[in-house]
């Protein structure tokens, strides 16, 4: 099933919305929106974010953009975060989310499926393949491990596709607090408006 990716910025409100999965042009987008927000004044941004995950190259690209931000980044989860998008919240300076979010780890995954052509690759290349996809969980876990606790756990809950609650998320430390839903819910009022105009 295809997910549709909405990514706005309010620079008045000083948020940025994304719901869908995280590509280059994602990325691209995201770190110009962060960028010109900057620009503008130094004070506290909010980036909303759910979404089935996407390629862990712009996601680590956005992560150390928001870690170097000249503005404080509070990342908002809501609804449910999954692999990329949920290793997302991690950089943030303050991770929240709303009620009823559901977290999601998994190690990454390599899609070698094509249509058009069979795709045959050396011992070489798979051991290759297989190197870039340890480091990239490496990673990931990584930036889980710097502030969660106890490391232990998180780490099992990774390698074993593990989903969670908030409730459990700010137990282990990955995520630091609630988000008011009064103030998600205005946001997310404008948002909508916001897409509708991008879209129409």
């Amino acid at each position: 099933m295809k997910v549709k990716t909405n990514l706005v910025v309010d620079y008045e409100d000083r948020f940025i919305w994304l719901d869908g999965h995280i590509t280059s042009s994602v990325a691209s987008r995201f770190v110009k929106m962060l960028a010109k927000l900057n620009r503008l004044e130094c004070s506290p941004i909010i980036f909303y974010i759910k979404g089935p995950g996407g390629n862990p190259y712009p996601t680590f690209w956005m992560m150390s953009e928001i870690e170097a931000s000249a503005s404080p980044v509070a990342i908002v989860a809501h609804e449910y975060v999954n692999s990329a998008c949920f290793t997302i919240t991690q950089a943030g300076v303050h991770r929240l989310a709303l009620k009823g979010t559901r977290f999601s780890f998994h190690p990454v995954e390599f899609d070698i499926s094509n249509d058009r052509k069979v795709i045959r690759m050396t011992q070489k290349e798979l051991m290759g393949v297989l190197d870039s996809l340890r480091l990239i969980d490496a990673m990931q876990l990584l930036w889980f491990l710097k502030r969660s606790r106890p490391v232990k756990k998180v780490m099992r809950l990774f390698i074993e596709d593990s989903t969670i609650g908030l409730s459990k998320a700010r137990k282990l430390k990955i995520i630091d607090d609630y988000y008011e839903e009064s103030d998600f819910l205005k946001d997310k009022r404008r948002a909508m408006k916001l897409i509708k105009t991008q879209t129409s």
